[in-house]
């Protein structure tokens, strides 16, 4: 049994010292002080429930706003470097278009490739040279 709990009197609220209270329980006892029933206190219980559930339901809805302007920001920040690859592939094409306007003169002749080719493995039959060895293990008792 709890004994900190004791039977509370109407009239005795008036009587209590507030200095020392919180505001909150000194309204607490201005209510007591007036005599309510049960129905009342029922009332003003689903009055603070309902109170709780929109507020939290307020502060859900701000928490899912949140989150869908950082996603709608993730997702222009997205767009924005994917914009800025293309823009560095077009102006590495730049150059290339340059190349493209150069002018081949029918006289000059291309220089002769210096480097020697390699003979194909099939033409001569000198391929890399592939062979079986057997490796025997003698056991000895």
């Amino acid at each position: 049994m709890n004994t900190g709990l004791t039977p509370l009197e109407p009239e005795e609220c008036n009587s209590k010292p507030t200095s020392k209270m919180s505001k909150s329980l000194q309204q607490a006892y201005a209510i007591a002080a007036e005599g309510h029933d049960l129905d009342f206190y029922k009332q003003v219980l689903a009055e603070f429930q309902e109170e709780s559930a929109r507020l939290e339901a307020e502060a859900q809805k701000k928490q899912e706003e949140a989150e869908a302007k950082a996603a709608a920001k993730a997702e222009k920040d997205a767009k924005a470097k994917e914009s800025e690859a293309k823009d560095k592939k077009k102006k590495s094409r730049k150059s290339k278009a340059a190349d493209e306007d150069d002018v081949e003169m029918e006289d000059a002749e291309a220089p002769k490739s210096s480097k020697k080719r390699k003979k194909d493995a099939d033409s001569d039959g000198e391929g890399p040279k592939v062979g079986v060895y057997v490796i025997s293990q003698t056991q000895q008792h």
